[in-house]
């Protein structure tokens, strides 16, 4: 197939150019670059091209740009990835970045990933990478992901959501109050009052 290709000029007497080539895993491709002026004069030139695999890696889980709260406890962060255009002898590895040495190795199931990494001790931002390597360790393909870890004291506390809602209608009466916080808080330092009045789903008023 012949592509023309169009070109800028950056310094004299050099050109730059770029075309996308659609290349299969496998043998080594043939690409001839021809270049042809206004007077006619052409020259080619002959390239070898060769895909060593087209692995495609997708995370599932966690999602760009989470962020994960560290409590001290020892924590770890569930992972879930898909994977396509295997040959079966790969295998699969998880890691933070800056900390290569807490590499783990996820479970393949047709293609989902899956497995658990440590969180780090230390709060910040990283970058969590997903490999897949050959046989002798060899990077075949990655995907990396951006992920926050924060203390909770960095976190300002806001109630993020009460249930039932303000102005909710037909509540049943001694119903479960919810109330749901953006980080884990202390019950103790917690003080809740709850009013109720006797108009309820189940009191059926029958005055005339």
């Amino acid at each position: 197939m012949c592509q023309s290709i169009g070109s800028n000029q950056s310094t004299a007497g050099q050109f730059q150019f770029q075309a996308a080539l659609a290349l299969a895993a496998g043998p080594a491709q043939s690409v001839v670059l021809s270049a042809s002026d206004a007077a006619g004069n052409t020259t080619e030139q002959e390239f070898l091209l060769q895909l060593a695999n087209n692995i495609q890696l997708e995370w599932v889980a966690p999602a760009d740009g989470s962020e994960v709260l560290l409590d001290g406890a020892e924590q770890t962060l569930a992972l879930s990835a898909r994977a396509s255009n295997l040959s079966g002898t790969e295998q699969f590895v998880a890691y933070l970045e800056g900390l290569e040495a807490q590499t783990v190795t996820l479970t393949n199931a047709q293609g989902i990933l899956s497995g658990s990494l440590a969180l780090p001790v230390v709060a910040g931002d990283y970058a969590l990478w997903l490999e897949a390597q050959d046989s002798g360790g060899g990077v075949l393909a990655r995907a990396s992901r951006n992920i926050t870890f924060t203390v909770p004291a960095a976190i300002t506390l806001e109630l993020l959501k009460v249930t039932p809602a303000d102005g909710e209608q037909n509540i049943e009466p001694n119903g479960f109050v919810s109330l749901f916080f953006n980080k884990p808080i202390e019950l103790a330092n917690l003080t809740l009052e709850v009013r109720e009045t006797i108009h309820g789903f189940s009191y059926v008023d029958s005055d005339p």
